[in-house]
This record gives structure tokens, sequence and C-alpha cells, in this order.
């Protein structure tokens, strides 16, 4: 706001003639600036920057108020001054400011300094503290719009902001964001806005390497004059981590693993500032030579398997392994609730820690059908499961299926047409199978005294028809006992193909 003050000068013409007003611009002794209509004596008066100030912050009455005259005159030449006195508006002109940032270095922190400057000269104080920074900000320190870290001297207004590892498609191009306040003397302010580049680059370097264990540093300066600290963030997951003040590391990968488990790990580096705010910096992937350990093998003896009338199989053993220097090894069910292995086939295996496990395709019945299948395949007659021991050596762990089937069943209903002279016969057939496999059928004739035929109705039904192609002897023609076997495309458990057969008599 300007603080201007409007108003207007009011004289009373004794004669008939019209009044003017003047000047109609001009300045006053305290820098005001004064417009006056010269036909309506309306008046503009806008007070100067020093004297809002002068106004703010004296004591002094004389101070807070300004003065300037204005002339009417008429047509005959006559004129009056008058004396008119205006309150200045007092108000704090807040100061300017704007931020110098440098490009980033290296490793992406990024340096630079606030340059502000207040209405009468004096010195300027910085703070991290307003709306816009995250609400946990200090005058000092601060996380940015992205999460980075931004530290600020409040008295010279330098920064410096160190941002987190950029996940844009392309990070060098990627900004973030902070706001700086300058604070003036008397109380007033302005937010500066800072959109630095916004990418980490710390690299790692592997300095040495030892069976299981690997030394490294990061690629930063090494005299400790950086804005951070740094330690472990994410733990390793084979081993632990150490991790110097000054970006050095050390891994251990943990003793007796073994061949088992791969070498490959990784953990995290933090960084800290002297306010106690972190954000990570890194990275490590680490993979140290193994130790020169003989690895584990481990073994599985099957004790009993059974399959009951429902088709579910139950097949009982012992999983053994031992370590480098000989002793057993426990075992666990790869995280599962109760120890429960799940096979490829999707059977259930429940394994305790000494070895012992009990296999059962309850949940999957089908898996000793398929083995059963006429043309089943050697990968359709096993299943198999995988147990990790307590050193990481998996242990692959074969499991012969028990072939399992429901031979059909079948009721016929015709009969034959030969006591009434005629030379054919129908009967229908109905197979039922428990299992839903599909049914073909063979016809077997010892004698043969006429043709069979079998097709099936929309229904499935067999439709059995005979026709004798014998002459007859006497009335009739001659008879004959024929069977047709219905098969479901499985092996019973002697290995011979399942069917029904049903006996025809013409």
């Amino acid at each position: 706001m300007t603080g201007a003050v409007f108003g207007s000068v009011t004289v009373v013409d004794q004669g008939s003639g019209a009044t003017t007003y003047g000047p109609t611009l001009f300045t006053t002794a305290k820098g005001g600036l004064v417009s006056v209509g010269a036909s309506s004596g309306h008046f503009t008066y806008t007070p100067s920057v020093q004297a809002r100030q002068f106004a703010r912050t004296s004591d002094d009455p004389a101070h807070k108020v300004d003065a300037f005259t204005v002339t009417v005159a008429d047509l005959y030449g006559r004129s009056v001054d008058v004396e008119v006195t205006v309150s200045i508006l007092a108000s704090n002109v807040p100061p300017t400011g704007a931020a110098r940032v440098r490009l980033p270095d290296f490793n992406g922190v990024v340096r630079g300094q606030i340059e502000g400057a207040a209405w009468d000269g004096r010195r300027l104080t910085y703070t991290l503290v307003n709306s816009s920074n995250p609400t946990d900000s200090t005058d000092e320190s601060a996380y940015s719009a992205e999460g980075g870290l931004v530290q600020l001297d409040p008295e010279t207004g330098r920064f410096v902001f160190v941002p987190r590892i950029s996940t844009a498609a392309i990070p060098g191009l990627a900004t973030d964001r902070f706001v700086v306040t300058a604070l003036d003397a008397q109380g007033g302010s302005v937010d500066i806005v800072v959109r630095p580049l916004a990418h980490l680059r710390v690299d790692t370097e592997t300095t040495s390497l030892a069976p299981d264990v690997q030394s490294g540093r990061l690629s930063i300066a090494t005299d400790g004059s950086g804005p951070l600290q740094f330690s472990v963030g994410r733990c390793p997951n084979k081993g632990t981590a150490q991790v110097s003040a000054h970006g050095t590391y050390v891994y251990t990968r943990t003793p007796g693993l073994g061949h088992g488990i791969t070498a490959d790990d990784s953990f995290t580096i933090i960084g800290t500032d002297d306010y106690g705010r972190s954000i990570t910096v890194a990275t490590v992937q680490v993979c140290p030579p193994l130790a020169d350990t003989p690895p584990v093998t481990g073994t599985a003896h099957i004790t009993e398997s059974s399959v009951n009338g429902a088709g579910v199989q139950t097949t009982r053993g012992r999983i053994s392994a031992f370590g480098p220097t000989g002793r057993p090894l426990s075992f666990d069910g790869g995280g599962l609730p109760g120890n429960t292995v799940i096979s490829a086939k999707g059977s259930t295996v429940t394994l305790n820690e000494d070895g012992t496990f009990t296999y059962s395709s309850a949940l999957n019945t089908r898996v000793g059908h398929a083995a059963a299948a006429v043309t089943a395949l050697a990968a359709d007659k096993v299943d198999h499961f995988t147990v990790t021991a307590e050193d990481g050596t998996r242990v692959v762990v074969p499991v012969h299926l028990l072939p399992h089937n429901n031979t059909p069943t079948q009721a016929t209903v015709g009969g034959s047409g030969r006591l009434a002279l005629r030379a054919t016969a129908a009967w229908t057939t109905t197979v039922v199978d428990v299992d839903a496999d599909d049914i073909t059928c063979a016809v077997v004739q010892n004698t043969p005294r006429g043709t069979v035929s079998v097709h099936r109705d929309r229904r499935g039904a067999f439709l059995i028809h005979y026709t004798s192609t014998s002459a007859r002897i006497g009335r009739y023609h001659p008879g004959e006992t024929f069977s047709v076997r219905f098969y479901d495309g499985h092996l019973k458990s002697d290995g011979t193909p399942a069917y029904v057969s049903a006996t025809y008599t013409f």
C-alpha cells in the first residue's frame, strides 16, 4: 500500500465567479507528492517512503504529519492560501532479496547466498522458519520440498544444499525448492524462493577384497570439510557393515553361511548434518569372495508312502544335511507359517527342524490321478519340494507320486430282436466315471457272426447296435455274445488299463 490520503479544499466565494485551485502537482517539505484538481479542489497526498518509516519509528508527533498549501483564486484575481495538514500513514517497507545459486559440485552439493537489502541500509538476518518449509525447520536447518538437507548461516545468508538421489528420468535436470525468509530490524520480511538443481551423485569404490570381507569408500572429499557425517542406514542381509564418519566402509559376511547362499549383498549409507537431519547418500553393492569352505550337501530318505481311497497321498521321510565341521544342520520352511512348504505341484509339506517331513496331496489329489494316466510322462509321476538348511543350503526332495484312479461303472438297458425273427439288436449303456475322465470303448467279439457299432448320444450315453451277417438257421439268425470295454484312459494299481466291460447277447 502507498499510504495515500485523499481529500478536498472547500472555499466560499462571495462573488459569482468560478474558482481555481493550485498548484496542481508539487512536493511537500517531507517529500510527499500532492496532486490537486484545478477546478474541483480534490487532492491526493502520497507520503515518501522515508516519511512513512519516520512516522513508524519516531515518538515525535511532528514526524507523524505533513503539511502543504493550496492556493484558491477567482476570476478577479483574488486568491487565498489554504493550509492543509495530513497524517502520514506509517508502514514498514519490506526488505528485498534474491538468491545467488552456484552450480552443483562433483557430488551434486549446491552452495549459494541470499543477497538482501533493507530500505534503510541496515543489516538483514535470515531464517528457514516459514510457512513454506516443513514445520520442524529451524533458523539454520530444514528439509527441502523433496527431502534434501538445507543449512543456512542466519547472519550472512550463505547456504549449503545437499539433495537426495534423483529418481527423475533425466536426473541432471531435476530441481528442488526451499524458502529463505529475510528479516529487517523493523520486523519487515520477504520470502525468497531458492530452486537449485537437485541430484546427489556419490559413487562408491572398492579398496580391498579378502575372503568374506570387502572394504571401500565413498567418492567424496576425505578432509572432513563436507557438510555430512556418514553411518550405516539399511543394514545388509548376509553380514555386517561398518561405516566411518568420513565415508569409508568394511563389509563382513556372516561366518558359517557356506556356499549355499550367494555372496552378493547390499546396504545403504546415510549422511547426517550437524543438526541431526539425515538422507540416504548411497546404496553399496558388495560381493566378496567366499571363504574356501566345502559346500554343504543334503540328502532325503523316504520312510513310507501310501494313498487312500480318496486319492490323498501321504509320504513321510527325513532330510539330513551336515555343515563343514560335520555338525547336523536344522531346516526351515522358507518362512511360511508353521514351517509349511508348497511343492512344485501344489501339495503341502510340513517340515520340522530335525528334517522330518510329511508330504500330503489332500488339497491337490489330481496329481496322483495325473500320474495314473496311460499317457503320463516321467515328469507327471514325480513331485518335488525345496527346503533350506540353516547355512542357506537348498535341498531338493523328490517325491514319487502313487497313481490313483477310480474304475468307471456301467448300466445297460435294451435287448435283442432275434426272437422276433429280426437280424438286429440295440442297447443303451450309461458309463459313470467319478474322476470325470474321457471314456473310449473297444468291441470284443470272439466268434463274430455280425457287426457291432457304437455311438454316443447328446447326453453322453453309448448306443450299441448289432446287425447279424449270418444266414438264418431255421427261423432264427444265429445267436452271438460279445462285449464292449469302456476305458477311462488311466491305469489300475497293477499297471493294466482301467475299464469296465458290458456283455451283450443277440
